[in-house]
Formats: structure tokens, C-alpha cells, sequence
């Protein structure tokens, strides 16, 4: 028994149990898209991390698969870099519009600025990025042989089938609110994990022996099939078949086509069969306004633009990865009445997105990784002679290819269900074609990098990894517990009697204080809390309540701080139009006009086109 549990924890096998989970798991609760999943999904990754780490550390000699890790550590390196505070010289050289941002907008023009013009929006994201780094690299080197990677796949398509199954189902049962699909809330990022997904389904039904085994492939990949059409995603449709056209010419060159021929007929009768038994009216109008695509992507492609002209503006080391919601505003040039009204945090378009947020560094420096990930993989491909190597790399390259052609047309890779799929099968890819065979591939051991360490250092290593996970895990638990306690902060009833809403605004800065401890870098923990103090500020028999409750404040020095909390999250982040209108409303009703109109000004000119903002601010500057 100590045998076969030393073995377990010594063959990778818990890692790949946790991989699987959260595989599994990303797709449950809207994509991962809230607070909880993601916590979950960070502090899974770093359990891997330091399960993987310590698989090896208790061998002697640590085999690790090579893969091109300099693009992607100079990337890494670059995002760092945008966290640190930078003199004000250094500053503006390095990106002369993020300096007159802060000089413009922001309160901490003394002080050290960082080239990220919200950190924590940046650190949000940083860490999701970290996580699927760490699913990708520990993936790779787990996944290394036929059956871990069989299995894995299977995981995939699996979850894809099961969360496409209840789609259909939901679809048919209840009245559909055009928006969602299953357990998504939007229907295109369903679409896009469907996309990558179908592949695999095949691959499964070409690398299986039973035929038995082999059609319950088909019929699975059939029901994804439909659920894609289900989602009415016009960029989804045209992708996958796209794509479905690329693994037809793709498998044409390695395999005989007779068998490829076979598979395609069964799967698209079953399908055919599903889709025509359904109401297809609402399908085929949504895939008919691609007669007319400018008309169908105007406002993406308005988005674009816009985006185009924030890069132009901060060209080279972007405006901070995470940030594109904190300046778009300043920059877009349609009005309230539009679709996306004040706030947009995507730019539908993945690349033009990273260009803004990372700028022409950023992207250089992780197309350059994907580049040598997918050209390496492609020649060792070429050269291979094992059929499952054949199947499996053939899969991934079409699931790749859908994924990155949708990404030209929305947010794809910002669910983390979607980025945990692509990263898992990029990973199946680079482990797939480094495999080791019968025939193995001449000088294979070359993609392997050997190290032989002693006792002592194997102990120190060990410890480095101990330590950074326990940071990693308190980093993350602090974060989420913060959103949590803010989250739980709900708008007090205007029936409360003005006792009563002291009492309730004195627990909620309680609640919010206990948040800033946790993040001290969130500019919203602090506009909830001069929000507090303004609503404190408007009580009613104010200084009778208060003497009361031995607050020890008046209706003065509750606008007071509200003020001085407005500036804090303006300090943290200067780009949001609604932080300095509402500092130049409590500074109106404090008497400071002049300022006050000065911050209405702000507002203005960080959301140009918000036409509510800027008729406000006429009648105001017109008095």
C-alpha cells in the first residue's frame, strides 16, 4: 500500500487528476467569469505548481520537455515592468501619454508612477494569465505518454459534450433570452469553447479501436456540433466550418481519405438529422445578416478603430495589461445612446486588445511564442510516422486555428474556461509530437533538458517553491475574501429610518476597511467608501443621530473625507470619468465651485461622447 501511494504521488498523476478538475470545473459557473471560479482556478494552478514541483525535486535527475520560454519570459518580464513606479523622466520617455495622463488626470504627480495606469487592473489580470501559464507549462510535461493524453482529451470532450447537451436541452425547453447559452453568459465565448472542443471529438473517433466506442465519439461531436448552431454565433458558425474544412485538408495529407470521408458522412447525418427535427427559423435569420457583415460588425469594428487610435497613443508599452476598460471611454467615439454605452472593457478583437494593453512589445513578444510553439510543432509533425501523433497534433492545429479566428472577432480568450482549454491543448500539441515512440524521432532526447541535482540543493529548491506558493495562495485568498466582503455591501432601503441608516453606513465602512486591508490597491474600495460618507452626509437630523452612535463626525467632515477617499481612487486610478464627477459633486455641495467645475471638466474630457455628462456639465458651467 505505501508502495502504490508512493508511486501515485511520484508518476504526476495527482496533477493530472487536478488538471482534470479544473477542466471540468471552468465551464460551471458562467465560464469562470465571477470571483469565486476564478479563485478557485488561480489557487489550483499554484496547488499544481507545487505538486509538480515537488514531483521532481525528489528525483535525483529533473527531465523537463524544452519549450520556448524565452518570447514568453521577456513578455512576463514586460508586464512586471509595467507594474513598477518609475521616476517622472523615465516615465515620460518611456511613454510621454501615460505621463500626461497622470500630469492631466491624476493627484500623484509627485510621486513614483507606474507605466500601468490602473496596477490593479493590471494585477487581475496578471495573475488569471499566471494561472493558465502554469496549467500550459505543468501540462506539457505531465501529459508524456499515449494514455495520459488520450485521457485528457477525453476530459475535454467530455465537458464539452455535457455542457453542449444541456444547452440544447435548455434551448428547446425554455424560451431563449437571446444573450446566453448554457452555462455561459454569452453565446459567442460558448461558441468559441465548442470550437476547439469539436476537433478533439474527432481525433477521438480516429485513434479509438472499438467501433462501438467510435460512434458514441461521433454522436457526441454531433450534439456539439448542434449546440454551436444553437448559440446563433454568426463568427462561431463560420469558424468552426472554417475550420472543419482545414481538418478535412490537413488529415488528407497524412491519413487515407477514405476513412476521413466515412467519419465526415456518418457525423453530419446525425447531425442533419438533429438539426432539421428543430426550429431552425431563428438559426438561419441570425446566420442570414452575413450578407451583410459591415452592417452586422459596424460597432466591433467602430471598437477597432477606436482602439487603433489608443495605441497610436501609447504605442510601445501599452496602457497596462487589464486596462483597456480604465482609458476606452477617453477614447471612443460613439455616444451614450450606443450599444456599448459608457464603459467597455473589450475590444472584440483579441490582438488589437493585447497592441493596447501591452503595446507593440507585448505583442511581439507573445506572437513570437506562439509562432515557434506552432512552426516547431508543425515541422516534428511532418517528419512523424505514429498514427495517434498524426491524429491528435492534426486536432489541436484545427482547434487552434478556429480559436484564433474567433478571436479577431470577440473577447475569447478572456473567459478562463476558453483559456484553460486553449492553453490544455496547446500543451497536448508540444507533448504530443515530442512523444516518445517504437520509432522514436532521431536525436528525440534533444527536446528534453536533463539536470542532475544534489540532496542539498533539491532541499533549497524545494523550500523556494514552498515559499512562493504559500505567497501565490495568501495573495489570492486576500484578494478574493476583498470581493467577497465588498460584494456582500448591498444599496441600503430608502424605508430605513435614519437611525436605522447610520447604523447600516457604519457596518459598511466597517466591511470596506476590512477590505482595504486585504487590498489596499482597489480604486473602487474606496469610491464605495466616499459614497458611504455622502449618503452619511445627507442623513437627516444628522448631528443628533451621531452624537447618538458616538461617531464623532459632522455632516462637514463626512463630505470632507468623501473627498479625500474620491482622490484616493482617482490617485489609483486617474482614467475613470466617474470618480472625478462625483469628486466635483461633493466639492459643489462643500461650496468650492472653481474646483468643482474644474473636475466636471475632467469628467468631460474622460468621456467625451457621454452626452448625459457633458449636457450636465454645460447647464453647470452656464450658472
Amino acid at each position: 500500500m505505501q508502495r502504490l501511494t508512493s508511486k501515485f504521488f511520484t508518476s504526476n498523476l495527482p496533477a493530472v487528476f487536478i488538471l482534470s478538475g479544473v477542466i471540468l470545473f471552468s465551464p460551471l459557473i458562467y465560464g469562470s467569469i465571477t470571483v469565486f471560479p476564478i479563485f478557485i482556478i488561480e489557487a489550483s494552478s499554484c496547488l499544481l505548481f507545487l505538486l509538480f514541483s515537488i514531483n521532481l525535486l525528489v528525483k535525483e535527475r529533473i527531465a523537463l520537455i524544452k519549450l520556448p520560454f524565452w518570447p514568453l519570459a521577456l513578455f512576463f518580464v514586460l508586464l512586471i515592468f509595467q507594474f513598477l513606479v518609475l521616476p517622472d523622466f523615465i516615465l515620460n520617455f518611456l511613454s510621454p501619454s501615460t505621463g500626461e495622463l497622470y500630469r492631466s488626470f491624476s493627484f500623484a504627480r509627485d510621486t513614483w508612477l507606474s507605466l500601468s495606469i490602473c496596477p490593479e487592473s493590471s494585477l487581475k489580470m496578471l495573475l488569471q494569465v499566471l494561472s493558465f501559464v502554469v496549467i500550459f507549462v505543468i501540462s506539457a510535461n505531465v501529459l508524456n505518454n499515449e494514455s495520459k493524453i488520450k485521457g485528457i482529451i477525453i476530459v475535454v470532450v467530455i465537458c464539452g459534450f455535457l455542457f453542449s447537451l444541456y444547452g440544447v436541452i435548455l434551448r428547446l425547453s425554455v424560451p431563449s433570452d437571446g444573450a446566453s447559452f448554457s452555462t455561459f453568459v454569452n453565446r459567442n465565448h460558448f461558441a468559441a469553447y465548442l470550437e476547439m472542443i469539436i476537433p478533439l471529438a474527432f481525433i477521438l473517433v480516429f485513434i479509438s479501436r472499438s467501433k462501438s466506442v467510435r460512434l458514441i465519439y461521433v454522436f457526441m461531436a454531433a450534439i456539439m456540433i448542434l449546440a454551436l448552431f444553437f448559440t446563433t454565433s454568426r463568427a462561431g458558425i463560420v469558424c468552426f466550418l472554417i475550420s472543419f474544412f482545414a481538418m478535412f485538408i490537413i488529415l488528407s495529407r497524412k491519413v487515407p481519405i477514405k476513412n476521413i470521408v466515412v467519419a465526415f458522412i456518418i457525423l453530419i447525418s446525425i447531425f442533419l438529422v438533429f438539426f432539421f427535427s428543430a426550429d431552425i427559423t431563428s438559426i438561419l435569420g441570425r446566420i442570414d445578416t452575413l450578407a451583410h457583415p459591415l452592417k452586422a460588425y459596424g460597432s466591433r469594428l467602430t471598437i477597432i478603430k477606436d482602439s487603433l487610435g489608443m495605441f497610436k497613443d501609447f504605442t510601445f508599452f501599452g496602457t497596462g495589461l487589464g486596462t483597456f476598460g480604465d482609458i476606452y471611454q477617453k477614447y471612443k467615439t460613439v455616444g451614450i445612446g450606443w450599444h456599448y454605452v459608457t464603459r467597455n472593457s473589450f475590444a472584440h478583437n483579441e490582438p488589437v486588445q493585447l497592441l493596447v494593453e501591452t503595446g507593440l512589445f507585448g505583442v511581439l513578444f507573445f506572437s513570437a511564442f506562439l509562432f515557434l510553439m506552432i512552426r516547431r510543432s508543425l515541422f516534428i509533425w511532418w517528419d512523424r510516422r505514429n498514427p495517434f501523433v498524426l491524429y491528435v497534433a492534426a486536432g489541436c492545429f484545427v482547434s487552434l486555428l478556429a480559436a484564433f479566428l474567433h478571436s479577431l472577432f470577440d473577447f475569447t480568450l478572456h473567459i478562463p474556461a476558453n483559456a484553460i482549454v486553449f492553453f490544455v491543448i496547446l500543451a497536448i500539441l508540444w507533448a504530443a509530437v515530442h512523444l516518445k515512440s517504437q520509432n522514436p524521432l532521431k536525436n528525440s532526447s534533444s527536446y528534453y533538458k536533463e539536470i542532475r541535482l544534489s540532496k542539498s540543493t533539491r532541499i533549497i529548491l524545494a523550500g523556494i517553491c514552498f515559499c512562493v506558493f504559500m505567497f501565490m495562495e495568501n495573495l489570492i485568498f486576500k484578494r478574493f475574501r476583498a470581493e467577497v466582503l465588498v460584494n456582500n455591501i448591498h444599496e441600503n432601503s430608502t424605508e430605513l429610518d435614519d437611525l436605522d441608516k447610520i447604523l447600516a453606513y457604519k457596518k459598511d465602512l466597517k466591511v470596506i476597511d476590512s477590505a482595504l486591508k486585504l487590498n489596499s490597491m482597489n480604486s473602487n474600495y474606496y469610491r464605495k467608501k466616499a459614497d458611504i460618507f455622502l449618503k452619511l452626509a445627507s442623513v437627516s437630523n444628522f448631528g443628533t443621530n451621531l452624537d447618538s452612535l458616538a461617531i464623532g463626525a459632522s455632516k462637514q467632515d463626512c463630505l470632507i473625507l468623501a473627498v479625500t477617499f474620491y482622490k484616493k481612487a482617482i490617485q489609483l486610478n486617474p482614467a475613470n470619468a466617474e470618480y472625478h464627477f462625483q469628486l466635483a459633486s461633493v466639492t459643489d455641495i462643500l461650496g468650492e465651485r472653481v474646483y468643482a467645475a474644474e473636475q466636471y471638466k475632467q469628467a468631460c474630457k474622460l468621456d467625451p461622447t457621454n452626452f448625459k455628462i457633458e449636457k450636465f456639465v454645460k447647464e453647470y458651467l452656464a450658472k
